[in-house]
């Protein structure tokens, strides 16, 4: 199947669905839930219109969960999905410039222009169904024609990037893939906080490079580490552990740094995409 499939995780927001409220209705045709088989039930009644398949038994934690989804998805012919976080708003720019469609690098002269017309830097909510969240789902489908990793940028610090796509850095909430070529190239399934970093780091060092969209961007509706979803494996303690662990299947690439979030310190990483990407253009994978 060569049209983009769009599975969304879930577990224990039977009652808020924030992602899948946000996307247009013509799309839930292509959405498949994947959730605990005890939350199938209800999901169907509230989602008539979507796929609803419970995730397998051996499912713990989001990195399980998208590990099942890639098996599922290969089993099945399925070429391209985007994995979404169940819990994303989403934003766009109020105006663009036809100059800076398509892909691009953060150029000076986009700061000037921001000065003179501030509705440049500006982003807007958006409403269920918005003609926007179209423009950015199609044009993931249409990237993963070339490319095997693709998705949107976060809202934070977003609109100092004028052109629509951006390449070669993180991608966050939108998870978008070329199927066959991960599972031919990565290792689907290791246990570990982040594992979405662990997927584009991969691939990016193999020698396939990524395109993060701008135009459209996301954060999460309920803040970080909301009820519900994987609150329960994302501890402290394993935050800690694998953000080392990370660093280490990735040296030279990821960078350990203490973090302090409401007094509370916590390890965090800084992953250098660019010099991943560089290492991926000289790899035998190529």
């Amino acid at each position: 199947m060569s049209g983009l499939r769009l599975f969304i995780p879930t577990k224990g927001r039977i009652d808020s669905q924030h992602t899948l409220t946000a996307l247009p209705s013509t799309w839930h045709r292509r959405i498949t839930i994947v959730c605990p088989p005890d939350e199938m039930k209800a999901h169907h009644e509230r989602w008539p219109n979507v796929r609803v398949i419970a995730q397998g038994s051996n499912v713990r934690g989001i990195a399980d969960a998208r590990a099942w989804i890639f098996g599922w998805a290969s089993r099945n012919n399925i070429e391209k999905i985007a994995m979404l976080d169940d819990d994303i708003r989403f934003a766009a720019r109020v105006k663009t410039l036809k100059r800076f469609k398509g892909i691009g690098e953060t150029v000076r002269e986009w700061g000037l222009l921001k000065d003179v017309d501030p509705d440049l830097g500006k982003l807007v909510n958006l409403e269920p169904g918005d003609e926007r969240l179209n423009t950015m789902l199609f044009g993931l489908e249409k990237k993963l024609d070339k490319y095997a990793h693709a998705g949107i940028h976060a809202r934070l610090m977003s609109n100092n990037h004028a052109y629509e796509w951006r390449l070669n850095t993180r991608i966050q909430q939108v998870y978008a893939y070329h199927v066959p070529t991960v599972v031919a190239n990565c290792v689907i399934g290791r246990k570990i906080m982040r594992d979405d970093f662990d997927y584009e780091l991969q691939l990016l060092t193999r020698g396939f490079p990524c395109v993060v969209y701008c135009w459209v961007v996301g954060e999460q509706a309920r803040g970080f580490h909301g009820k519900g979803g994987q609150d329960t494996s994302r501890t402290l303690a394993i935050n800690n552990a694998d953000a080392y662990k990370l660093a280490k299947l990735f040296p030279g690439l990821v960078t350990v740094v203490d973090r302090q979030y409401n007094k509370m310190p916590r390890k965090e990483v800084i992953v250098h995409w660019r010099k991943a990407a560089k290492q991926g253009e000289a790899s035998e994978f190529l």
